[in-house]
């Protein structure tokens, strides 16, 4: 159950990256989050790490679905397939649809 909580983290995560790579333009958030900006003006944390939103976010996204993978435990067998497709509807589009302002 609780890999439904981190899939639903991941799916968070892959709009917010989303709307920063494609629609920075037309957003909720400053225009200065645009990853194609950050990337150079942003420096290494301890000389390893970029701490700007998009690379926090990507961060996020791969600890909650390795999360996801691990603490994944069959509830329904196949139907859970439909459950994640259900959840990532849900937490992607709902975000997504927070996120951009056309």
């Amino acid at each position: 159950m609780i890999s439904f909580i981190f899939f639903a983290l991941v799916a968070l995560s892959s709009s917010f990256i989303d709307t920063l790579i494609f629609r920075s333009g037309k957003s909720i958030f400053p225009a200065s989050w645009n990853p194609f900006t950050t990337y150079s003006t942003t420096s290494l944390f301890l000389g390893l790490w970029r701490l700007d939103p998009f690379h926090i976010a990507k961060f996020v996204l791969i600890l909650s679905a390795i999360g996801s993978i691990l603490t994944y435990h069959p509830v329904w067998g196949v139907f859970d397939f439909f459950i994640y497709l259900f959840i990532w509807g849900v937490f992607f589009e709902g975000s997504w649809r927070l996120f951009y302002k056309p």
